[in-house]
């Protein structure tokens, strides 16, 4: 019986973080590789509790966009994905090693990873709306961070805190914070 209960209790987690993640227009195998669930499956339940409920969610389709340099384009999309960052660490999702250099605590296709990340994310919709990055742009904010692709952490020559910024930038490093309080 307990074998039983806790096959319940797994498929249940699936299916909520699924349901959660549909909430946050995550695309179909963004939900699949961190719920093991099948396309078919994330189409139903869309239609079940989303469609049918005439609750506007969209359905992004294609690839997700991944440009790195998104991250730093402005100062305050630099701030809020610094912000998110900083959530993430606070989550238990990355780690900041010596040297700035970020890496993940866990494997991204798991459905821990999945109710962690999301946790984050509603904390950062907490502080941030409306938000810079959409729940996709966030989760490759996460992957380009940790595979040190065109972004990294970095320490404002300023105020000395660790920041998101552009890794291959020329220019000095100065936090968003530090941008903006000199544009006042």
């Amino acid at each position: 019986m307990a074998a039983i209960l806790d096959r319940y209790t797994r498929e249940q987690s699936r299916t909520d973080l699924a349901i959660r993640m549909i909430g946050h227009e995550a695309r179909t195998y963004l939900i699949r590789s961190c719920t093991g669930l099948s396309e078919d499956r994330i189409r139903k339940l869309y239609n079940v509790y989303f469609r049918q409920e005439g609750i506007p969610i969209s359905r992004h389709r294609g690839k997700t966009p991944r440009q790195p340099e998104y991250f730093t384009r402005t100062v305050t999309t630099q701030l809020e994905s610094t912000t998110f960052i900083r959530v993430c660490l606070a989550a238990g999702l990355v780690q900041v090693k010596r040297n700035n250099r970020v890496t993940a605590r866990m494997g991204s296709n798991s459905t821990e990873y999945g109710q962690r990340f999301c946790n984050a994310y509603d904390a950062y919709l907490t502080l941030h709306n409306p938000p810079a990055l959409s729940f996709e742009r966030a989760w490759n904010l996460v992957d380009a961070l940790c595979r040190g692709h065109v972004v990294g952490m970095s320490t404002c020559r300023r105020c000395e805190v660790a920041f998101l910024a552009d890794t291959l930038g020329l220019q000095e490093p100065i936090c968003p914070a530090c941008c903006l309080r000199s544009l006042q």
